[in-house]
């Protein structure tokens, strides 16, 4: 077998979670739950062989980035109240407008940080980190939830870079 291909272990992945909406499976009468479910069962594959570290979006407002998208919304765009048992809306009426985006993303974030079962069968060789719109990443780690305490934060430097900093000095690597 030749060396090229071979493909080298995998000890990180990095997902970026706008992306990952678009591409999981969305189940066209189903409810908020059920995405919510297709998404866990994409990441808890994705955990049998590597860290994963699941990065959504940060809206943060002011922004030029939260402007710039705030200019691309119509007025026929349409902010609705998602819960877990919501009939799922179709996909483009919720990732296009920024404000439902958000409301599944931290639907998506708060399922993923409580879900003790899930921290049980999937986190125990690999952790699951997610940053989010919160300043600092909940790390989810053999089985159950880690608060870092003067660790490591994501801080978004522009154009979709994303630093690490020392949450105790607040300076960029």
């Amino acid at each position: 077998m030749s060396s090229r291909n071979v493909l080298p272990k995998v000890k990180c992945r990095v997902l970026d979670g706008s992306a990952v909406l678009w591409v999981i499976h969305w189940p066209a009468n189903g409810t908020v739950r059920d995405f919510v479910v297709n998404i866990k069962q994409y990441i808890q594959q994705k955990l049998t062989s590597s860290d994963v570290y699941l990065v959504l979006n940060r809206y943060q407002d002011f922004s030029t980035k939260s402007t710039t998208r705030c200019n691309r919304t119509t007025e026929t765009s349409r902010v609705h109240r998602l819960a877990l048992d919501t009939p799922l809306l179709p996909q483009k009426a919720v990732l296009t407008v920024s404000e439902n985006k958000s409301q599944l993303m931290d639907i998506i974030c708060e399922e993923l940080t409580r879900d003790t079962t899930f921290h049980q069968d999937y986190t125990m060789t690999h952790k699951l980190v997610i940053a989010s719109s919160n300043n600092t990443p909940v790390e989810i780690s053999y089985g159950r939830v880690v608060i870092p305490r003067g660790k490591t934060c994501f801080t978004s430097q522009g154009r979709g870079r994303l630093h690490l900093c020392s949450t105790s000095s607040n300076s960029c690597d």
